[in-house]
C-alpha cells in the first residue's frame, strides 16, 4: 500500500502531467490556426519563415508573443507587404489581445470568427485592401478598446450597430472607405471613446443628437461625407473636443449652434465647403485656443475682424 507521501507525489506528476498535455494542445490548436493563416498568404520578403509547423510551440516564432503559460497573445506583422486572406481560423485564438496586420496588402472580407477573440484589445487591419462589409460579430469584443479599418476602400455597408456595444472602445477609425448608410444614435452609448474618425465615406443623413453623449471625445472627423441636416446643438457638451470636422459635407445647413463657444478646449473647428449660415458663427468662441478656425475662404474674411479681436 503507497504511503501518504507517495500519493503526494503520484498526484503531483500527475497534475503536471495534465498541465502539459493542455498546453501542448492549446499550442497545437493555435499553431495549426496561425499555419492556417500563413498558407494563405503570399510573403514576398519570407518575413514569416520561421513559421514552421513542425514545431510545436508558436511561441518560438518571430511576431508571435505569448503569455507565461504559452499562451498566443499577440500577432503584430505589420508592414511586410503581405498579401492574401485573412482566414476563419484566427478566431481560434482564444486568448489574443493584439491582432496586429495593418499595412499590407491583405484582401478578402473580415471573417466573422474574429467576434470569438473575446480577449481582444485592439485589431488594427488598416491601410489593407479588404472588401466586404464589417461583421456584426465585431460587437461581441467586449474587451476591444481600439478597432482600425481605415484605408480600405473596398469595404463597404455601413457600421454596424452592434459596435455601439462595445463598452470599452475608445478608437473608431474607419475613414477614407466605401462606408454608407446613416450614422447610427447607438454610437451615443459609447462612454469612453476619445477617436471617432468617419472621413471620406458616403455617409449620409443627419448628426445624431447621440454624438453629444460622448463626454471623453477628443476628435469627431466627419469631413467629406454627405451629411444634411443642421449641427446638434448637443455637441456643446464635449468639454474634452479638440478637433471638430465636419467640412466638405454640402447638405449640411443653418447655423452653427452657440453651444459651441461652450467646447473649452476646441483648437480645429472645420466647417469649410459647407451650406451652414456664415453670420451664426459665435463670437465667443475661443479662438485663442484654434489652431485652425476653418470655415472656407468667404467665411473666413467674415471671421477676420473676430479673428483679430481674440488675438490682440
Amino acid at each position: 500500500m503507497a504511503t501518504p507521501i507517495a500519493l503526494f507525489f503520484l498526484l503531483t506528476i500527475a497534475s503536471m502531467l495534465s498541465n502539459f498535455s493542455g498546453s501542448m494542445v492549446n499550442a497545437n490548436s493555435e499553431g495549426d490556426a496561425l499555419i492556417a493563416f500563413k498558407q494563405s498568404l503570399s510573403d514576398p520578403t519570407n518575413a514569416l519563415k520561421s513559421w514552421d509547423q513542425n514545431l510545436v510551440d508558436p511561441c518560438t516564432w518571430n511576431f508571435v508573443t505569448c503569455n507565461a503559460a504559452n499562451q498566443v497573445t499577440r500577432l503584430d506583422v505589420a508592414s511586410r507587404n503581405l498579401a492574401g486572406h485573412l482566414v476563419p481560423q484566427l478566431g481560434n485564438l482564444q486568448y489574443l489581445q493584439y491582432l496586429s496586420l495593418y499595412k499590407n496588402q491583405l484582401q478578402g472580407s473580415i471573417p466573422t470568427e474574429l467576434g470569438n477573440l473575446k480577449s481582444l484589445v485592439a485589431l488594427e487591419l488598416q491601410d489593407n485592401n479588404l472588401t466586404g462589409t464589417i461583421p456584426p460579430s465585431l460587437g461581441n469584443l467586449k474587451s476591444l478598446v481600439f478597432l482600425r479599418l481605415s484605408n480600405n476602400r473596398g469595404l463597404s455597408g455601413d457600421v454596424p450597430q452592434e459596435v455601439s456595444n462595445l463598452p470599452n472602445l475608445k478608437v473608431l477609425d474607419v475613414a477614407s472607405r466605401n462606408l454608407a448608410g446613416q450614422l447610427v444614435p447607438q454610437l451615443g452609448n459609447l462612454q469612453y471613446l476619445q477617436y471617432l474618425s468617419l472621413y471620406k465615406n458616403q455617409l449620409q443623413g443627419s448628426i445624431p443628437t447621440e454624438l453629444g453623449n460622448l463626454k471623453s471625445l477628443v476628435a469627431l472627423e466627419l469631413q467629406d461625407n454627405n451629411l444634411t441636416g443642421t449641427i446638434p446643438p448637443s455637441l456643446g457638451n464635449l468639454k474634452s473636443l479638440v478637433f471638430l470636422r465636419l467640412s466638405n459635407n454640402r447638405g449640411l445647413s443653418g447655423d452653427v449652434p452657440h453651444e459651441v463657444s461652450n467646447l473649452p478646449n476646441l483648437k480645429v473647428l472645420d466647417v469649410s465647403n459647407t451650406n451652414l449660415v456664415e453670420s451664426s458663427i459665435p463670437r465667443t468662441i475661443p479662438l485663442k485656443n484654434m489652431a485652425t478656425p476653418s470655415l472656407g475662404l468667404c467665411k473666413l474674411f467674415f471671421l477676420l475682424p473676430i479673428i483679430l479681436a481674440a488675438l490682440f
